[in-house]
């Protein structure tokens, strides 16, 4: 985005003279691929009805290394990323990383 501006009109909410608001600039970070993949991870599971619990002894992990993964903090194993892929019956695509 080299070269381009972002331009923001920001008034003040119904009922709140404009020269008493001071709006709050939040610029929201593009979600890493760990974390998109934890909630379609996670929404996959919820579909199945599964428990947090019942899913992680389906992969073989700990409840704590599966709310990692589905938190997006944790970095699944290749081994693991298979077990997810035959738990739910779908296909991982991995891409590597352009670093």
């Amino acid at each position: 985005m080299e070269g381009q501006t972002l331009s923001v009109d920001i008034t003040a909410p119904e009922g709140i003279p404009e020269k008493e608001y001071e709006p709050r600039h939040h610029v929201r970070k593009p979600e890493s691929p760990l974390k998109i993949f934890g909630k379609n991870l996670r929404e996959r599971r919820l579909h199945r009805k599964l428990t947090i619990k019942k899913f992680a002894k389906m992969l073989g992990v700990s409840v704590k290394t599966y709310m990692r993964i589905a938190n997006g903090t944790g970095n699944p194993t290749y081994e693991t990323l298979l077990r997810i892929a035959i738990a739910l019956g779908i296909s991982i695509h991995i891409t590597p990383s352009s670093k």
